[in-house]
């Protein structure tokens, strides 16, 4: 991430606290009702499913060839296909993988809701993973280590299986009006 000044920082820490996702997760009563769609599945089936279950985003995944791992390509949501569908981008036909926003910030329960609000910045989500760890370096490392926040293209990783939601903007405005009362 770009450095920020100062006075940015310290109002994020003013707002947060200390405070982490799995904060947010346990008071705010926060569960991930966003539906996971194939990737080959048409802009139209997808559209389709959206009007039919009220829902502005859905997270793409497929299955990985070399070792049949479910993988998360990336999020997509109802602004982003009208613009795809208007801008010439993607057909009704086309298969969602094409337009899915793949640049994902992705986060661990562990993680501090101001870098949290800092990754929002540059990415309209934040996918939130499973704190198990794949391997023994990352179980010895600290805390802090673990808690850092990635930008990286969804399909770089093969965790889906621990991927446990998404935080949006209004998530983050939501926890804070609830820590206003």
């Amino acid at each position: 991430f770009a450095p920020e000044d100062g006075a940015k920082v310290k109002e994020r820490e003013k707002q947060f606290g200390g405070a982490r996702i799995r904060d947010l997760l346990s008071e705010t009563g926060a569960t991930s009702d966003v539906p996971f769609v194939t990737a080959r599945l048409s802009v139209e089936d997808v559209i389709k499913m959206m009007h039919e279950t009220k829902v502005k985003e859905v997270i793409v995944t497929e299955d990985s060839e070399a070792d049949g791992k479910t993988k998360l390509v990336g999020v997509l949501s109802e602004d982003h296909i009208a613009h795809s569908l208007q801008s010439g981008r993607c057909a009704m036909q086309s298969p969602v993988k094409d337009i899915a926003f793949k640049k994902l910030a992705k986060a661990l329960p562990s993680a501090y809701l101001r870098d949290v609000a800092k990754a929002l910045d540059f990415s309209p989500y934040v996918c939130v993973m499973d704190e198990k760890p794949s391997t023994k370096k990352q179980a010895g490392m600290g805390e802090h280590e673990r808690a850092k926040i990635s930008l990286r293209k969804a399909g770089d990783s093969r965790e889906c299986p621990h991927f446990l939601g998404v935080i949006t903007r209004i998530d983050l405005l939501h926890w804070l009006a609830t820590k206003q009362k």
